[in-house]
């Protein structure tokens, strides 16, 4: 099968709403160990209704990449937990950017990776 020629770019808080605010608020305000994020998350988030079977969908005939403010471990435990692990082509996070997020740069990043992958 050919590589795919068109892409989508997706937002990680958009996928799994509230995972970065629990991270932040957990992390920040307690000083929660990665454990109990963790344990937290698996408790207290779901994926966007949907988004598990149209990623599944997509897979294969769209490069998938996912783009977030949040710190590359805790990121990738959120997607473990939505078992979307190996779904996405390209994954960008905070310690990947030199700008802050929402800088657009997470997304351009993303794009210039996504092209290498082609």
């Amino acid at each position: 099968m050919a590589a795919p020629t068109q892409a989508l770019i997706f937002n990680l808080e958009c996928l799994m709403p509230g995972g970065e605010a629990l991270y932040r608020g957990l992390q920040l305000e307690t000083g929660a160990t990665r454990g109990q994020w963790v344990a937290q998350a698996r408790e207290r988030l779901r994926p966007l209704a949907g988004a598990t079977e149209r990623l599944a969908a997509w897979r294969g005939r769209l490069a998938l990449a996912v783009v977030t403010a949040l710190p590359l471990k805790p990121a990738g435990e959120l997607i473990k937990l939505a078992g979307w692990r190996g779904v996405f082509e390209v994954f960008v996070a905070s310690e990947h950017l030199a700008r802050p997020w929402p800088d657009p740069q997470a997304y351009r990043l993303a794009v210039e990776r996504l092209r290498k992958t082609a």
